[in-house]
């Protein structure tokens, strides 16, 4: 299976300049948080899917959490002169190791932020 010319195009792009990644990581998850936040609103208004308000908070947590961690880390990596394949493999294993912890371990979480679970 050959990968498409226009994916290692966008590989070759990151490669080069870096600060894509760190852009990414910054700039592109404060609006994933905020896209997500606007479904989440008008499902606590409408009263409907009350099942998809955790669900929808634990994603939003976890945007939140890879919004620090990963600026933080993608900045070190930045300024360290890291290769911009390396920092986006980086940040895609960190997102998804917060992923998988946040939905592993969703009853605290949602216990701790005082919201009750189904």
């Amino acid at each position: 299976m050959e990968l498409n010319s226009s994916v290692l195009d966008i590989i070759q792009y990151i490669e080069t300049k870096p600060a894509i990644v760190l852009i990414w990581a910054t700039l592109g998850m404060c609006i994933l948080a905020f896209v997500l936040l606007i479904p989440l609103a008008i499902i606590k208004k409408t009263g409907i899917g009350k099942h998809f308000v955790n669900t929808f908070t634990l994603v939003i947590g976890v945007v939140l959490l890879s919004l620090i961690i990963g600026f933080i880390t993608q900045l070190f990596l930045f300024l360290a002169d890291v290769s911009g394949l390396k920092m986006l493999i980086i940040w895609v294993v960190m997102f998804c190791t917060n992923l998988i912890f946040v939905f592993t371990h969703q009853k605290p979480i949602l216990k701790w932020a005082s919201i009750k679970s189904i």
